[in-house]
């Protein structure tokens, strides 16, 4: 479950994804439980090896995808979930680092979230990465809450370690629940074209998909324009984005995504800058 995509400097492909589940007693369940995992193609994605498992406890990308750093190392966005009895979630973020082989891997501090408006937050989970690499180190990672915002976490170092308590920001997020979000920051011909952001624009509802952009390293983001807004037909939802730059044109994105629960279908859109 919660896939995600990256690819190395060489060009290999790993599809990494989470095993597990409360089986003894499922109204008590706990991403903590699960395992990582990962399968790697060096072809495009034709053919797959077999999958190897991650060490104990560490779970790669949640979701969104890792990041390749100028360090050169890989920075992925992780979290971890726990409901008990249905009634009281929490929800934690942190970050995993490895080599561009996915051999050794080290992990950072944890993230938490409590919003004063809402005593139901769950704190954060499934964050997007961006690296400012203007100031040396500096990563920010925004995440999905329960609060009716995303939250925001800074590092430093590499992401090595994090501001332990997530910061809310004026960017929505539907509900008690929140909604998956996942950014890129765009390079183009050498030209610096900010940061993107695909995120249901709504505290209620996971409808519409909005592109929002930023270009002063994510202190502030305008609306760019709605891939989904048609939220009045039953069902509607549009959610879990995914978003990656064009490699043959840079000035490209491509985002995908879960399209109206009803029919459980896929939709495509592809975004150009002139």
């Amino acid at each position: 479950m919660n896939p995600s995509l990256y690819v190395n400097d060489s060009g290999a492909l790993f599809l990494d994804f989470h095993i597990g589940g409360d089986v003894i007693n499922p109204a008590k369940c706990s991403t903590r439980g699960w395992y990582g995992a990962y399968v790697q193609s060096t072809d495009y994605g034709v053919t797959w090896s077999n999958i190897t498992y991650l060490p104990k406890g560490f779970l790669a990308g949640i979701k969104n995808k890792c990041i390749t750093l100028s360090s050169g190392r890989v920075l992925c966005p992780s979290s971890t979930e726990a409901v008990d009895y249905n009634l009281l979630a929490i929800w934690r973020a942190h970050m995993e680092t490895t080599d561009q082989d996915w051999v050794s891997w080290e992990t950072s501090n944890e993230i938490t979230f409590s919003h004063n408006s809402f005593h139901l937050c769950q704190g954060v989970i499934q964050p997007t990465l961006f690296e400012i690499t203007e100031h040396p180190g500096e990563v920010l990672a925004l995440m999905r809450s329960g609060c009716k915002c995303l939250a925001k976490s800074k590092s430093y170092d590499y992401g090595r370690t994090w501001q332990d308590s997530a910061e809310a920001t004026d960017l929505p997020n539907p509900g008690l629940h929140g909604s998956g979000v996942d950014g890129v920051r765009m390079f183009g011909d050498g030209v610096d074209l900010g940061l993107i952001l695909v995120i249901n624009n709504s505290t209620r509802e996971r409808c519409p998909l909005t592109l929002v952009h930023s270009g002063d390293l994510g202190a502030t983001w305008e609306h760019v324009l709605d891939i989904e807004g048609d939220c009045e037909l039953l069902g509607a939802t549009y959610e879990y984005p995914a978003v990656v730059q064009g490699r043959r044109n840079q000035r490209s994105a491509h985002v995908c995504y879960s399209y109206n629960s009803n029919d459980r279908t896929m939709a495509y859109s592809r975004l150009e800058w002139s």
